[in-house]
This record gives structure tokens, C-alpha cells and sequence, in this order.
């Protein structure tokens, strides 16, 4: 597994290298952490491809497949698109769906997912990104600091009750920016590679467990709060992608080691307009002291 930090240039569409080098930003984090990206026709190539004229178009796509142990039995594929939003071509835009397989020449088969939507309103100054993943996960946040949520999207194999992949599901969360707080949605959402959509969530709220007032600190321990996903009507054991806190506990920019599952796991406590809004990750006027960190290891 990988974490990553860098600070790319101009993420938007105003250009065609604009275009290509944001996209190929995560084509490239992708590929560094163990996702494979497969051998279908048509795929994008980023030394071409134009930028999107008009919003709501993906002039490029690629076809990625997890790469773990569990591939073999419970097979995720996924299809990346690279493009514009519904409100600016110069928005960017990915627009991600998983499936079991793949035709070869860019079509998922299998039981599909929904297609998921992560952008941010563009920027024209360096971009603060920061993730990780594996070969059967993958994390990332980008744009916080000029945009008023940012990009954000991730996804990971579900847990058993020890914190171990299972076959059963891939968890992913997103949120899809349209340039305000009050234009964006979120996506807390549960994919079984056999069953499709399970309790697909889109909300302004994230279920965690977050201590009420202003402080999850009890003399040195402190709280940090996993998030549940939703399986038709029933939580499934927390990912390791993201959980949640509060401002007063987890300091910007810090790097806490967090226990889960027993297990020392490393985070990154984004800044609280990363927070997928203005006023805390759990949805707006929720909780405005909670913050949202990601898996930073």
C-alpha cells in the first residue's frame, strides 16, 4: 500500500494539457498504489486527448480491475471516465462504475454498479491532493483549499469483523461538487460483485458515530468515528478508507495513527472545507465541529 501528496497545477478543463494532466494525475496514483488497468480497446490516451467542449461529456475512459488475492473468486472491474460536469465544461469530472468483468473493449460486464460522479469546481492555482490505496482499494481528495468541497471519492472490499477483505461487497464513498456546497451530493454507497446495488445512499449526511459537544477526547484517548455503510437496511462493518472526528481533536494537515480493528492504521485529517461541505462531513448544519480523515497509509 501507498500514500501520496503533491500539489498539481491548474485542475481544469480550459485547456487540453490542462485536461490531460489532472486526469492523468489519477490514472497515475491508480497505478502506483497496484490497481491494473486491463488491456481494452479504446482506452484513453493522455498525449491526445481533447479537453471536454461542453459539460456533461468524457471524451476519455479507462477499464481497472483490483489486483488482490480475492480477484479470483469475486472479480471487480471498474470503468473510469474523464471529463466535465453538469454545470461548466471547465468543471472536472470523473464519472466511475464497477462491474464484475469486462468485454475487452471497454464495456463492464457482470452485475453493474450505479455510475458515481466526483468533481470540484476548477482551479486555476495548485491543487492539494492527498491519498493512498492498494491493490484492492483506492482513496482521494484534491481540490479543498480553492474549491468549496473538492474531489473526493474512494472505494475498498468490505470487512469482516476483524477487519480483514471479504468477497462480499466493495464500499465507496464520493461527493460530486457542482462550484457550491448546496449543488453537491454525497454518495455513502454498497456494491456486491454478484447482487449489484445495495442500499445505495445519495445524502447530505454520513452516518458515523461522532461523541456530541465539541470534543471526543476522554484524558489521552480520543474518539475518532468510523463510517457506516448501508446494506439493505443493515450497517456492514466500517471500511478503512475514512472515518470521521472533530475539529477540536484532529488539527489540518495532521497525520494521527489511528486503531482499527485492532490494527494501527495511518490518516490524514483534511481541513474542514475539505469536509465534503462548509459545515462538517456529516451534512449540512449537522455537525459543524466534525471533520473527515482519510486513510493516509
Amino acid at each position: 500500500m501507498a500514500s501520496f501528496t503533491a500539489s498539481p497545477a491548474n485542475w481544469t478543463n480550459s485547456s487540453d494539457a490542462n485536461f490531460r494532466a489532472w486526469g492523468s494525475y489519477i490514472a497515475a496514483r491508480m497505478l502506483a498504489v497496484g490497481l491494473v488497468q486491463t488491456a481494452d480497446t479504446g482506452q484513453v490516451n493522455w498525449t491526445t486527448v481533447t479537453a471536454p467542449a461542453s459539460p456533461s461529456t468524457y471524451p476519455g475512459y479507462e477499464i481497472w480491475r483490483f489486483a488482490d488475492s480475492l480477484q479470483a473468486t469475486a472479480p471487480v472491474y471498474f470503468k473510469i471516465e474523464y471529463g466535465a460536469s453538469t454545470s461548466s465544461a471547465n468543471n472536472p469530472q470523473i464519472r466511475i462504475q464497477f462491474g464484475s468483468g469486462s468485454n475487452g473493449t471497454g464495456t463492464l460486464t457482470g452485475t453493474l454498479s450505479t455510475q458515481y460522479l466526483s468533481g470540484l469546481a476548477a482551479v486555476a492555482t495548485a491543487v492539494e491532493v492527498r491519498g493512498s490505496g492498494g491493490t484492492a482499494r483506492f482513496m482521494i481528495a484534491a481540490g479543498w483549499a480553492a474549491a468549496t468541497i473538492g474531489m473526493f471519492f474512494g472505494f475498498e472490499r468490505s470487512k469482516n469483523s476483524l477487519g480483514a477483505d471479504t468477497t462480499e461487497a466493495v464500499l465507496i464513498i464520493a461527493s460530486n461538487v457542482q462550484g457550491s456546497s448546496t449543488t453537491s451530493t454525497r454518495f455513502w454507497t454498497v456494491w456486491s460483485t454478484t447482487l449489484g446495488d445495495l442500499g445505495t445512499v445519495t445524502a447530505t449526511a454520513c452516518p458515523a458515530l461522532l461523541p456530541p459537544g465539541t470534543t471526543g477526547a476522554v484524558g489521552s484517548q480520543v474518539v475518532a468515528s468510523p463510517i457506516l455503510h448501508n446494506k439493505a437496511g443493515l450497517f456492514m462493518n466500517p471500511g478503512l478508507n475514512a472515518v470521521g472526528g472533530l475539529v477540536a481533536n484532529f488539527a489540518a494537515n495532521a497525520t494521527p495513527t489511528i486503531y482499527m480493528y485492532g490494527t494501527a492504521v495511518i490518516y490524514y485529517s483534511l481541513p474542514a472545507t475539505a469536509a465534503l461541505n462548509t459545515t462538517g462531513f456529516q451534512g449540512d448544519n449537522v455537525v459543524v465541529n466534525s471533520t473527515l480523515l482519510i486513510r493516509y497509509d
